[in-house]
């Protein structure tokens, strides 16, 4: 498929581009925005506003940063936050703000023993493709 929204890691991984994908299978994660308006009409470039403000939070989101021990994780949703989401799926399902996982029990500190690099890394070490400090070793090719 040629389509920059196609997840080439499977179903698991998700793709950020899923809203404006032209893939009908994949446009239906869209389906509540633009039922959206419907319900509660609003002005055109409003909506665009929104639309791009969406798109921003999506990609900051999905960027798969582990990162975390600022103040405002207490109240807004972070990258490691929605990491957790993706690796346990029992856990932080708000979209923005922190304050219904808290009150219904699902949310889930972000902490760096939980970030999957360190075991990427560990791996890469293991096999010998990184040093003690995570970073890779060139390999040599073998002539065949």
């Amino acid at each position: 498929m040629g389509c920059s929204c196609f997840p080439p890691f499977g179903w698991i991984r998700s793709v950020p581009t899923l809203p404006v994908c032209p893939i009908p299978l994949y446009r239906r994660s869209s389906l509540t925005s633009s039922v959206f308006v419907f319900i509660c009409p609003m002005h055109k470039q409003l909506y665009m506003a929104l639309f791009v403000l969406v798109q921003v939070w999506t990609i900051f989101i999905h960027d798969g940063d582990m990162v975390s021990g600022s103040w405002w994780e207490q109240y807004i949703n972070s990258p490691a936050h929605h990491t957790l989401h993706h690796l346990y799926f029992t856990c932080n399902y708000g979209q923005y703000f922190t304050w219904a996982d808290s009150h219904y029990d699902s949310y889930r500190e972000p902490e760096d023993a939980l970030d999957p690099l360190h075991a990427a890394i560990a791996n890469m070490q293991k096999k010998g493709l990184a040093d003690k400090d995570g970073n890779p070793i060139k390999q040599i090719k073998k002539d065949q």
